[in-house]
C-alpha cells in the first residue's frame, strides 16, 4: 500500500488488520482441533461443537490478534512476518490454554492420564516452541514468494476464514454415533409381557437422610413399598454413582471412577439388560455428568438431552473449554434461582417428559430412568426443604398419573438417589432409598 510510512497511523491500522486476520484463522483452527478431541473422546449425538468452536475460538483469536497489532507496528515487522508471528503466538497461547483445560478439567472427555506428567508437558512445549520459530521463518517465505501472499489482505483473510468456517460447517453436519434415539421404537412384545411390570427408576440427586421419615405427599408410595434406610451411594458425584447404579458395579470395576472417565461400552448396563429382555427403554438425564456423550445412553431406545444451553449451544458444545468458561462467568452474574433454571431442568419438566414417554408406549412394557436435580447444589436447609417439597409433590403427581392411567399396579417404582447432600455444618451424608412396588412387584424385587 503506497503513500504511508510504516510508523504512521495508517501503518498501525494495517498492522491491526494483519493481527485480526492471523488471529481469526489461528483461533478457528485451534477451536476445531479441541472440538475434534472432545468429539472423538466421547459418544456425541451431534457435531455442533465443530462449527461453534470455529466461530468462538476464531473470535477469541481475532481479539488477541488485534491486541498484538500495535506490537507489529512498534517493531516494524513486515506484513508476512508479522502475520506469521501473530498466527503462531495465538496458536501457542490459545492452543496451550485449551490443551491444559482439557487435561485438567475434562468436562465430559476422557482424560489421558499418561499425558499429565510435567516432564511430558515440558517436552511437548519445548518441541512446539522450536517448531514455532521454524514456522515463522518458513511461513514468512511462503507469504512472500507464493500465491498465498494474498492471505494477510482483506480478500485473502475472507477467503481463508470463510473456507475454515465452511469446512467446519460441513463436518458438523455429519451423522453422529450417538443420538437421542426413538421415543416409541418399532418393537413387538410377545404375550408373555402381559404379566410383566413397567420398571420406573426415579433418581433424586442430593437426597438427605431422613427425607422419607415424614414422606408428606409420598405417604401412599411409602405405604405401598419398602423403605431401605441404609442405602449407601457408591460415590459423591453423579457420574460415578450413576455408573454404579446402572451397571451394578463398584467404581473400581465400572471403569468410571474419575471425573473424566466415561462409562465404557463393554460394561453391560441395566438398560441393556432390560432391552435384551424386550423392554422399551427410556432415560431422562438432567446433568452433563450422565449425558449420552459420556456413555450413559447405551441400552436406551430414547435418551434425549433436553436442557437448553445458553447462547444456542448444544450438548457437544457444552464440553468446549472456552464455552464452559464464558458460561460460568455469565451464570455468576445471575440470581441463584435463575442460574439453577439454566443449569438443570425442573422436576416438573422431567416428570412431564416421563409421562410423554410412557404415553407413547401405552401398549408396551417400559423401563424408564428419570434423573431429578432440583436439590443438587442447595446451600442451606430452607433451600433444600423447599426443593424437596417441590420434587416430592411432582413425584406424587406422577404417581397419581400412573394410577389414573391404570399402570400403577403394573409397575415397579424405585425412588433413590445418586448421592447424598452435604449442607454447611452437616458434612457429607448418604440418602435413604425407597422401593415403591406395585401389585406385581414382589417377584421383581426378589
Amino acid at each position: 500500500m503506497a503513500g504511508f510510512s510504516e510508523r504512521d497511523g495508517a501503518g498501525l491500522l494495517v498492522r491491526l488488520g494483519h493481527g485480526l486476520s492471523a488471529g481469526l484463522c489461528a483461533g478457528s483452527l485451534i477451536g476445531i482441533a479441541e472440538a475434534a478431541w472432545v468429539l472423538t473422546s466421547t459418544t456425541p449425538s451431534e457435531y455442533q461443537a465443530i462449527r461453534y468452536a470455529a466461530v468462538l475460538y476464531g473470535l477469541a483469536g481475532g481479539a488477541a490478534g488485534l491486541l498484538m497489532g500495535p506490537l507489529l507496528w512498534l517493531f516494524g515487522l513486515d506484513r508476512a512476518r508479522g502475520w506469521c508471528v501473530v498466527g503462531v503466538a495465538v496458536g501457542l497461547g490459545l492452543g496451550g490454554w485449551s490443551g491444559w483445560e482439557v487435561l485438567q478439567n475434562p468436562g465430559g472427555t476422557q482424560r489421558p492420564d499418561s499425558l499429565m506428567t510435567v516432564e511430558v508437558m515440558a517436552g511437548v512445549g519445548a518441541a512446539v516452541a522450536g517448531l514455532a520459530f521454524i514456522g515463522i521463518w518458513i511461513g514468512a517465505n511462503i507469504l512472500t514468494k507464493t500465491p498465498l501472499r494474498v492471505l494477510p489482505g482483506r480478500k485473502g483473510t475472507a477467503a481463508a476464514w470463510g473456507g475454515i468456517l465452511g469446512m467446519a460447517w460441513v463436518f458438523s453436519l455429519s451423522p453422529a454415533p450417538g443420538g437421542a434415539g426413538t421415543m416409541a421404537p418399532a418393537r413387538r412384545q410377545g404375550s408373555d409381557f402381559a404379566g410383566r411390570p413397567d420398571v420406573v427408576v426415579l433418581v433424586v440427586s442430593g437426597l438427605q437422610p431422613g427425607s422419607l421419615e415424614s414422606p408428606g405427599p409420598l405417604r401412599a408410595l411409602v405405604a405401598d413399598g419398602v423403605v431401605f434406610p441404609q442405602h449407601i451411594a457408591a460415590a459423591g458425584r453423579p457420574r460415578t454413582s450413576m455408573a454404579a447404579l446402572l451397571s451394578g458395579r463398584l467404581p473400581s470395576s465400572s471403569g468410571c471412577a474419575g471425573a473424566g472417565d466415561l462409562l465404557p461400552q463393554e460394561v453391560t448396563t441395566l438398560a441393556e439388560a432390560m432391552s435384551g429382555r424386550g423392554y422399551v427403554t427410556g432415560g431422562l438425564p438432567d446433568s452433563p455428568d450422565i449425558a449420552g456423550s459420556a456413555g450413559f445412553s447405551q441400552g436406551f431406545d430414547w435418551y434425549p438431552w433436553l436442557l437448553e444451553n445458553p447462547l444456542w449451544a448444544s450438548e457437544s458444545t457444552g464440553s468446549l473449554s472456552l464455552y464452559r468458561r464464558l458460561r460460568l462467568l455469565w451464570l455468576r452474574q445471575l440470581p441463584a434461582d435463575v442460574r439453577r433454571g439454566l443449569l438443570y431442568r425442573s422436576a416438573a419438566d422431567q416428570i412431564a417428559a416421563a409421562e410423554e414417554f410412557l404415553s407413547a408406549n401405552r401398549s408396551r412394557r417400559a423401563f424408564l430412568v428419570v434423573h431429578l436435580m432440583d436439590m443438587s447444589g442447595q446451600t442451606d436447609q430452607p433451600g433444600y426443604d423447599a426443593a424437596w417439597a417441590e420434587t416430592s409433590a411432582q413425584i406424587a403427581a406422577f404417581i397419581g398419573w400412573l394410577k389414573a392411567e391404570g399402570r400403577y399396579d403394573q409397575s415397579l417404582i424405585a425412588l433413590t438417589a445418586d448421592h447424598g447432600a452435604g449442607l454447611p455444618g452437616q458434612g457429607d451424608s448418604v440418602p435413604p432409598g425407597l422401593g415403591g412396588i406395585g401389585g406385581v412387584g414382589g417377584e421383581m424385587a426378589a
